[in-house]
C-alpha cells in the first residue's frame, strides 16, 4: 500500500529499525494461517520454531529484523536453534542425536520511518500538520545448509510504504501497523513458493550403542588428574630436581579438566599439555604410546606412556621416561646424568551434583 504525500519541507525527524517482537508475530500469524501446530513432545509451542534476531549489517543503517525456520532432510520443520541450545540435555538423556537441519528459509525486514510537515490531509481539521511514513523491505531466502553454511536456492522480495498522521490510530506511540507487516511476510513467503513442513521434535536418529565387547566407555565430564608418585631415585639430585616438575606438567596433574571421549574410547584427549602421540592398543581397555626425541645437545628423552581403563570414571595411567645426555656432557656429569623415571598417575570423574 503507497499513499502519495506533498512534503512541505524535509522530514522532521527518522526512526529506523523494526520491532523484532512485531516481527516474530508476523511469522507466528503465517504459521497459524497454514494451520501448522507443533510437535506434541518437549512442551513445543509454535513459537518455540522460529529464531528472531535484530541485526545491524554493515552498509545499512536500520537494524534488521531476521527470522529463520529450520528444516531437517525429511523437509519437517525444527525447533529453533536458541530453543535447541537451551535445552541441549534433551535428546542426549533420551540416547538420540539431535536433529541437524538441511534447509532454512529466513526472512528480512527492514524498516525506515519519517516524521515530516504536511500541508493538507483530506478529512482532517487541519490541527494534525504531520505525517509518519514507514518503508518496509522484506527479503525471503530459501537456503541449503551446508557444513553449518548458508547457500541460497531461491530468494523473493517485497516492499511498501505505509503513512499515518501523527498521533492517530495504530501509528500512536510510532507503533507499525502489524496487519501491513502479516500481509508483507505473507507475501515473501508466498512469493518464494516454499513449502512449510509439519512441525517436528528436536531428536534425530537413535544413537547407536557400540557393540558390547567388554571394552569400558569413560563418561564425558570434569576429570582431575592426581599424580600418585614419582621414582626418580636412579637420577642424580639436580636432574631430579629438574625433572619433577616437568613430568607434573607434561600429565596436567593441576586442577581439573573438562574431557570428552569418542565412541569407542581413544585415550587422544588424556594428554592436552605436549605433542600429539600415537596410541596403539594393547589391550581390551589398554594403550601404549612412545614419544622420543632426537638425538642433539642437549638432553634427551624417551617417554613411554600407558594407560588403562579401570572402570566409566578412573583411567590409571604410567609414565616411563629414560633421560640421555650427549657423550661430552656424560665427561663433565657422570654416568648418574642418564636415568629413569617412573610416574604414576590417575584420572578421576569428578561426581556431579544431581
Amino acid at each position: 500500500m503507497l499513499l502519495a504525500l506533498a512534503l512541505a519541507a524535509p522530514p522532521a525527524s527518522a526512526d529506523n529499525g523494526v520491532n523484532v517482537v512485531l516481527a516474530r508475530k508476523a511469522l507466528l500469524a503465517e504459521l497459524q494461517s497454514k494451520g501448522l501446530a507443533p510437535a506434541g513432545e518437549a512442551g513445543l509451542d509454535l513459537d518455540d520454531y522460529i529464531d528472531a534476531d535484530r541485526i545491524t549489517y554493515e552498509g545499512e543503517s536500520a537494524a534488521s529484523a531476521l527470522l529463520t525456520l529450520r528444516f531437517g532432510p525429511d523437509g519437517h520443520m525444527l525447533p529453533s536453534k536458541r530453543w535447541m541450545s537451551r535445552h541441549a540435555s534433551y535428546c542426549d538423556s533420551r540416547d538420540r542425536e539431535s536433529a541437524k537441519p538441511s534447509r532454512s528459509v529466513t526472512i528480512k525486514i527492514i524498516r525506515t520511518s519519517e516524521t515530516a510537515p504536511i500541508e493538507s490531509i483530506a478529512g482532517m481539521d487541519g490541527k494534525d500538520k504531520l505525517v509518519t511514513r514507514y518503508h518496509y523491505s522484506v527479503h525471503a531466502r530459501e537456503n541449503d545448509v551446508v557444513d553449518g553454511k548458508l547457500h541460497i536456492r531461491a530468494a523473493h522480495d517485497v516492499e511498501s510504504t505505509i503513512a499515518y498522521t501523527r498521533g492517530v490510530g495504530k501509528a500512536k506511540g510510532n507503533n507499525p501497523d502489524t496487519s501491513e507487516l502479516d500481509g508483507l511476510v505473507s507475501e515473501s513467503l508466498e512469493g518464494l513458493g516454499v513449502t512449510l513442513g509439519s512441525p517436528t521434535g528436536p531428536c534425530g536418529d537413535e544413537v547407536e550403542e557400540p557393540e558390547d565387547t567388554g571394552a569400558i566407555q569413560p563418561l564425558d565430564g570434569t576429570w582431575i588428574v592426581t599424580m600418585k608418585s614419582i621414582d626418580t631415585a636412579s637420577c642424580s639430585p639436580m636432574i631430579a630436581k629438574q625433572l619433577r616438575p616437568a613430568v607434573e606438567s607434561q600429565i596436567g596433574s593441576h586442577g581439573s579438566q573438562d574431557l570428552k571421549f569418542d565412541r569407542p574410547f581413544h585415550p587422544r584427549p588424556l594428554m592436552q599439555k605436549g605433542p600429539d602421540l600415537d596410541w596403539d592398543r594393547t589391550g581390551l581397555n589398554s594403550w601404549h604410546a612412545l614419544q622420543a626425541q632426537s638425538p642433539s645437545a642437549a638432553m634427551t628423552f624417551d617417554v613411554n606412556l600407558d594407560i588403562e581403563v579401570m572402570s566409566a570414571t578412573h583411567i590409571a595411567g604410567v609414565q616411563k621416561q629414560h633421560v640421555r645426555a650427549p657423550a661430552k656432557l656424560k665427561q663433565l656429569m657422570g654416568d648418574r646424568f642418564d636415568c629413569d623415571v617412573t610416574a604414576l598417575f590417575d584420572y578421576r570423574r569428578v561426581e556431579q551434583p544431581k
